[in-house]
């Protein structure tokens, strides 16, 4: 039984290792997240999920924020992907290039006009 346990630990430590797997588990609930509205509502609902990125410096951060920008890419546009402080904010967003979550963010979020709020800490690599 103590060897089974070795093994599943160092599948475990392996997979820490690999930023996808990173990009995965935070994706993924985005990722079903749209899947879900689209079933309930029938329709290809708007979603806005605003990312706020205190980690600048941090490849996963940044590889993160890709994989999500991947997600509002193309004809439906069902996730609209605002990244606070971004040099290209699509106009759904309605935000400025200034704009600071701690003064907006939390009232899109209470007036509903974002679904979500992901904040990426400064140092999200290292405390993986």
């Amino acid at each position: 039984m103590r060897g089974l346990f070795n093994i599943a630990w160092l599948q475990v430590r392996l997979s820490l290792l690999n930023p996808g797997t990173y990009v995965v588990n935070f994706g993924m609930p985005v990722i079903m997240m749209v899947v879900l509205a689209l079933a309930i509502s029938g329709g290809a609902p708007s979603l806005r999920l605003d990312v706020v990125n205190q980690d600048e410096d941090g490849e996963v951060a940044a590889e993160l924020i890709t994989q999500l920008e991947a997600l509002s890419a193309g004809e439906d546009n069902v996730v609209v992907i605002c990244v606070y402080g971004a040099a290209d904010i699509p106009e759904e967003c309605d935000l400025s290039n200034e704009a600071q979550f701690e003064q907006s963010g939390l009232e899109r979020l209470e007036e509903g006009d974002a679904a979500a709020a992901l904040i990426i800490p400064e140092g999200f690599r290292r405390r993986c």
